[in-house]
């Protein structure tokens, strides 16, 4: 409770309670008073809080307390829970326990459950559940907890030096270690690869050789692979195959195996869904430029390009899928029969791009279709049992890409002629060429049709008119033919298209039926022209 002030404490003027002038309080001392009486509550007779007061007037009864409110006090009897009872007596309060409620232990398996009073003792086993033991047993010193199934037990306590090694469901047992403790070196290089030093299972020391702790290594100067050829094919992994001396790389989506150095591969987006077994062969259709890839297929009928003819199907790959085709090497597993193309495959069959059908086959094209070799059978099998060897050759068009070969329009008949002064060789017609040879005379004893490289032809034919195919007079413009008669017969062209020395329409005759007669035919591009005949009879004069 707040104790009034001690006035004495408040400083008393130094001067007369009654000033002389006016007779009456003087300031000084009014203001003294004035403040007294403030203090004491401004006339209510009830000092305030702020005073050292309570600010209350009402007489508190047998166990009111002052209680603060926040702004004063208030006369309050304490308050009580279950359990708890307050009396109170002049001058004096008087707290209780009236008993502790009922208690349970619940799933704890704890006790009692029942009201008492005074201390209460639990007692029972706490379950694991509740982050017991569910056990009652006190371990000794160095045991160490172990489950038992249904409850928390203690090994006995090992000695120095012992492990602590697992018998399964078993209780677990120390053991001595029989190998003694692994020392190492004062310091070591971080992420370096502990190696034993000796032999005796106990020694390790610092490496060169670094991994990191995102797994990569570093320091490696060379390493020695084992014998892989049992290994299982996974994309990313590397391995030596000791049965072939192959090193075998993982690729794709892991359905793909790359000897190394022995294959190529050439990768793409699939434009047409691709299929590997049977074998199919494959063809560049375009590029996908954002994506840095050319895009293939499965071969069509009718490819004039043979490079575009690029490789053997690997994998299948679903349209728009990106994959790998090989270029050169060999692919294992598929089938290599020839069953699917309507043909009997064997082992080392040369295998080629039927332009007629899209398809592979063992029957090489022929002119003037592309000619492209794309690898032969090692083991002609059914059912991906086979494997075959790529390897594509493509059939050059003569003039295509051979540095010393020039052609110009190519026309029907044309022959092959090298220049010197040009230095490759080109395209003539059969006129320039046979012109120039001439050739040897040739003997006619039948109805004949003119070859290309014969220009003196000489009949001899007995009993009836020697009937002749010229050549085609367009394809041979400027070509010169000379005739002569052996025999008392005519010669005369199987087509109208000799035009006489005289001119005028295209007939048939070429000789009169008189022996010893010649004449000259030239070529003008339509027909054939007579521009000399010799009679036998004819008298020359000098």
């Amino acid at each position: 409770m707040a104790t009034s002030p001690n006035a004495t404490q408040i400083t008393p003027p130094r001067v007369p309670i009654i000033d002389e002038r006016t007779g009456a309080v003087s300031r000084e001392w009014y203001r003294w008073f004035y403040s007294l009486y403030n203090i004491v509550g401004g006339g209510l007779g009830i000092v305030p809080v702020a005073s050292g007061g309570t600010g209350l007037s009402t007489i508190p009864t047998n166990g009111q307390l002052l209680i603060g409110n926040g702004t004063g006090y208030t006369l309050n009897t304490l308050g009580v829970g279950a359990g708890i009872s307050v009396s109170g007596a002049t001058g004096n309060v008087t707290i209780t326990n009236a008993g502790v409620l009922s208690f349970s232990g619940g799933t704890t398996g704890l006790t009692p459950a029942t009201v008492t009073t005074g201390a209460v003792t639990l007692a029972g086993t706490l379950v694991i559940a509740n982050g017991g033991t569910n056990g009652s047993a006190a371990p000794t010193a160095g045991a160490v907890a172990y489950g038992t199934g249904t409850a928390y037990a203690f090994t006995a306590a090992g000695t120095a030096g012992q492990v602590l090694t697992s018998n399964g469901a078993g209780v677990p047992t120390w053991t001595t270690n029989a190998g003694g403790d692994v020392t190492g070196p004062a310091s070591s290089t971080d992420n370096a690869i502990a190696r034993f030093d000796g032999v005796t299972g106990k020694l390790i020391q610092n490496s060169v050789t670094l991994i990191d702790d995102t797994g990569n290594a570093s320091g490696i100067l060379s390493q020695q692979f084992s014998n892989g050829s049992a290994v299982t094919l996974a994309a990313g992994k590397m391995w030596y195959d000791g049965s072939t001396g192959a090193w075998n790389l993982g690729m794709g989506n892991g359905n793909i195996t790359q000897q190394v150095g022995e294959e190529i591969f050439v990768y793409g987006k699939a434009s047409a869904a691709i299929t590997d077994s049977p074998l199919q062969i494959i063809y560049h259709t375009g590029v996908v430029g954002a994506s840095g890839v050319i895009q293939f297929a499965p071969t069509v009928a009718g490819i004039t390009d043979a490079n575009a003819i690029i490789a053997i199907a690997t994998e299948s790959l679903a349209i728009n899928d990106f994959g790998r085709a090989t270029v050169f090497g060999v692919v294992r597993g598929i089938t290599t029969n020839g069953t699917a193309f309507g043909e009997t495959w064997a082992d080392d069959d040369v295998i080629w791009y039927n332009p007629v059908t899209g398809n592979p086959t063992k029957v090489e094209p022929v002119a003037p279709y592309i000619k492209v070799q794309v690898g032969l059978v090692i083991k002609a099998g059914a059912g991906g049992s086979g494997s075959f060897q790529v390897g594509i050759v493509r059939g050059s068009t003569l003039g295509g890409t051979d540095s010393n070969v020039q052609f110009g329009t190519l026309a029907n008949t044309d022959l092959i002629q090298y220049s010197t002064s040009l230095g490759y060789w080109t395209n003539v017609t059969p006129a320039s060429v046979i012109n120039a040879s001439g050739g040897a005379p040739v003997t006619k004893t039948a109805n004949f049709t003119v070859a290309a490289s014969e220009n003196w032809l000489i009949n001899n034919k007995t009993g009836s008119t020697c009937t002749v195919t010229l050549p085609t007079a367009s394809s041979w413009t400027g070509r010169v033919l000379r005739f002569q008669n052996y025999q008392a017969q005519a010669v005369a062209s199987a087509s109208s298209n000799v035009v006489p020395l005289t001119g005028g329409a295209a007939a048939t005759s070429i000789l009169l039926a008189s022996s010893g007669d010649q004449t000259t035919l030239v070529s003008d591009g339509t027909n054939w022209l007579v521009t000399q005949y010799v009679p036998n009879n004819i008298l020359l004069l000098e």
